[in-house]
């Protein structure tokens, strides 16, 4: 005996919705996009205010030269028998701990920005310019199609238990109704 069809309406969109967020958090001074808006890879879509970001940068660079030439002075004591190894030792800690926080501080300077990590369309803009993130909050959702589309439909109790995993789908649209697509179930929710 044939099952009957179980018809249903969902929507489409791309199969990989990606959170963008900053790593740091700070206030924000521009958001570039909008909802629906369509992005190219490695587009600028959101930025932080640098007003506390670039001097902190600039606080690292300075205490990493200071260190440099604490380290190079001690080293010329030391040939001189003026300081210890232990202070030559004490300097150069000093300086690859004055870089590493240096290099930290570019690095974050350099992530004050969100960009388009994939062509995509714009699926959500949650902040706007002036609002105050944390490290990690979602401002925008991007969905790309590198991984396909997928059509989302809610199904009745009754019809997900008669619906398995591979199982073909006939698939139609309002504004193309004389044309049919086949479709795959490749997902069934919990």
């Amino acid at each position: 005996r044939m099952a009957l069809p179980i018809s249903v309406t969902g929507t489409l969109g791309p199969k990989e919705d990606v959170g963008l967020s900053f790593k740091l958090g700070g206030v924000i001074s521009r958001v570039l996009v909008h909802e629906g808006e369509t992005v190219r890879a490695g587009q600028l879509l959101a930025a932080l205010d640098l007003g506390e970001i670039e001097p902190a940068v600039t606080r690292a660079r300075t205490a990493a030269e200071k260190a440099e030439r604490d380290f190079r002075r001690a080293e010329r004591l030391y040939a001189d028998s003026v300081v210890t190894l232990e202070q030559v030792q004490d300097a150069q800690s000093a300086r690859d701990a004055a870089r590493a926080e240096f290099e930290a501080a570019t690095f974050n300077r350099g992530h004050a920005v969100i960009v388009a990590p994939a062509a995509g369309t714009v699926l959500r803009r949650s902040a706007e310019p002036g609002e105050i993130v944390a490290a990690g909050t979602p401002i925008l959702s991007l969905g790309t199609r590198a991984r396909g589309q997928v059509l989302r439909a809610g199904l009745a109790d009754r019809d997900v238990v008669r619906v398995k995993l591979g199982d073909h789908a006939v698939v139609t649209f309002g504004a193309l109704p004389e044309r049919e697509f086949a479709g795959t179930v490749s997902e069934i929710s919990a």
